[in-house]
């Protein structure tokens, strides 16, 4: 199942400082007459940085050293269950399921002896998101409608209401039960367009959702729409190499490909596989299903050289990937 259908994740620093972040390098060198309390916030804001922009093997080396740093002053543990979440966030858009669950359960503990309802919802709202990525389907309905029962105590149209509502129907998605996600999913826009901006993400988000479950029920002209609007929110809201607008790309060239439109598929493919490149780098395992897809458009279009240059490519990344699987 596509990471990006279960991202709702919005931290308000994240994207200003990802403006101010200096990429180059991950691991920042704290004054020395700063407090590690002190180190840990910037160490932690820096990771906030690195997530917005699609970087999350930076993001997590930071919020893990910031957990460390925090470690050294016990008496200020209130502000852990935020870098618990922070980090399973990043481990989340590795896709590194089991450690991001197992991080947003600590975060989760914190917030619940805390009371604090608002990020209690949202941590099992992003829970319930992992727990779909590694099909326990019971599990993560249970934290959606936990979820909503909390996010209604505030508000009912809470947007964490909405989200719940959302990680629902892209569990529906996931089962293949497409025609029981598209009322979720509008329930889930309709909190949404309340809560945010027109253009806001979570509401790129939302249409990019709904553009699945049309896929899912062969609905292509809708499913071609629906991603535009997402592609256009979010071509404005990301940076231009983030994964997410990479797969968004992958998504509208699969359309093209299924309606036969394959000269139009090809130049999305080569986009999506150019900003995938770049977020995740040029040997990802991640790469390969969009590489496969690209193949096989290309074998519809009869140009079998190119087929068997993208083959070769797909199969190199497969033969290092199992090399470092051996080591």
């Amino acid at each position: 199942m596509d990471r990006a259908l279960f991202i709702l994740l919005w931290l308000a620093p994240m994207f200003a400082a990802a403006a101010a972040a200096d990429f180059s390098d991950p691991m920042p060198a704290c004054r020395p007459a700063q407090s590690a309390h002190a180190c840990a916030i910037f160490t932690n804001n820096l990771g906030s940085g690195y997530f917005a922009a699609g970087k999350y093997p930076q993001a997590e080396l930071l919020f893990s050293r910031a957990i460390s740093l925090w470690g050294a002053e016990p008496d200020r543990s209130e502000d852990l269950p935020k870098l618990y979440y922070n980090l399973a966030a990043a481990y989340s858009g590795e896709e590194r399921y089991t450690d991001a669950e197992r991080f947003y359960r600590l975060a989760l503990v914190g917030y619940r002896h805390e009371s604090d309802l608002a990020r209690q919802a949202a941590t099992l709202n992003r829970l319930g998101e992992v727990l779909v990525c590694q099909k326990r389907y019971k599990e993560a309905g249970q934290a959606d409608r936990e979820a909503i029962a909390i996010g209604e105590r505030l508000s009912p149209s809470h947007p964490e209401v909405g989200a719940s509502f959302a990680n629902l129907a892209r569990m529906m998605i996931a089962r293949r039960k497409f025609a029981a996600a598209e009322p979720l999913l509008q329930r889930a826009e309709q909190i949404d367009r309340l809560n945010f901006a027109p253009d806001h993400p979570r509401i790129g988000y939302d249409l990019y959702a709904e553009g699945a479950a049309a896929v899912g029920l062969k609905h292509y002209a809708d499913a071609e729409r629906l991603y535009g609007q997402s592609q256009v929110i979010l071509d404005k809201s990301l940076p231009p190499n983030h994964p997410d607008i990479g797969r968004l790309l992958a998504l509208r060239a699969n359309v093209c490909r299924l309606e036969g439109r394959l000269e139009q598929a090809e130049p999305l493919y080569r986009r999506a596989l150019s900003v995938l490149g770049q977020a995740w780098g040029p040997e990802s395992p991640q790469l390969l299903a969009v590489l496969e897809s690209y193949e096989a458009m290309l074998r519809a279009r009869q140009d079998y050289a190119g087929a068997e240059s993208v083959e070769v490519e797909r199969t190199r990344i497969q033969v290092l990937q199992a090399l470092r699987n051996s080591n």
